[in-house]
Parts: C-alpha cells; structure tokens; sequence
C-alpha cells in the first residue's frame, strides 16, 4: 500500500495518515502502528524494505520539501482554563515492548494493580509481546490537556509532499 500526503511536517502527515486509517475505517491492509514509522528521507543505507513492509511496517520518505515560514511567531496558544480544585487518583496502565512506550494496551487504564496485570498477562499471550505496567495520576472531572500549542505557517509557505509505504 502506498501513501502520497501533504502537509508541513512529515511526522503531522503520518499522524494524519493514522488518524485516516484508525478512525475514518479506510479501507487498507493496516499498517502495524505499534512502531511509528521509519523516516527513509536521508538514509540511503536501508536496502532491505521489502522485508519490512511484509510485517507492515511502515516508510515515509519526503518528496517535496515544505517551503520557509517567514512568520515572527510560528504557534498559536489554546488554553484550557480549568476552574475549582483539581483531584488525581492512582492508575495503572500497560504498555506494549518498552518501558517509555506510549502503545497502550487496550482496556488496561484501571486502578487496580491486579487487574491491570492481568489484562496485560491476556494481551501477551494473544499478541505475542511484551507489557509492561506503569503507575501514574489521573485527573478525575477535569482535563489535563492545559493547552494546546498549534504551529501556524505562513500564508506563502508551501506544504511537503511525503510518501509512505506498508
């Protein structure tokens, strides 16, 4: 299966191309996104991509460069102003192949230690790799998302033109 996007980054094409295949159901062999991608652009040393893309692994490559953004201030600040006090409770969470990953194993975000292994006990058995469970603070009736910074291009500035291949 073969991608051409544009956008200005080649990693916000790949998200959107996730975002398109995850949630808008297109239809396509689906691509194994439990490793990102791997950004072929510069690297004129990986000869063997048929052998990945048979385990789906995905490549981008950039096609066209985007063009310069000429603004002063390049992003925009969206806040998220959240009023009254804040509660956090303990959760844990697991997580596929490696201890900073950010794959989470599906249904695993409870706040019982116990249980949380054993829904990654489950998910290893049936995918064949590793979990791992981590601890961390949920927030309980507010968002922890407290802004969102937006890249803004220039009005003259020219998307890239990016290839991904699975």
């Amino acid at each position: 299966m073969e991608i051409t996007i544009r956008d200005y980054s080649i990693e916000s094409a790949f998200e959107r191309i996730y975002a398109e295949i995850e949630n808008q159901g297109i239809e396509c062999e689906t691509p194994n996104f439990n490793f990102g991608f791997i950004n072929i652009t510069n690297n004129e040393g990986v000869t063997d991509i048929d052998v990945f893309k048979e385990s789906g692994v995905i490549f981008g490559t950039e096609l066209d460069s985007p063009g310069e953004n000429t603004r002063d201030l390049q992003t925009r600040v969206e806040n998220t102003p959240t009023k009254g006090s804040k509660t956090w409770e303990t959760r844990y969470m697991g997580i596929f192949d490696r201890k900073d990953g950010m794959s989470v194993v599906p249904g695993s975000a409870v706040s019982m230690k116990g249980e949380c292994i054993q829904i990654c006990r489950d998910a290893s058995q049936e995918t064949s790799r590793n979990t791992f469970v981590i601890i961390g603070k949920s927030a309980v009736e507010f968002s922890r998302c407290q802004a969102e910074i937006q890249y803004v291009p220039s009005s003259g500035q020219a998307s890239g033109v990016y290839k991904f291949v699975w």
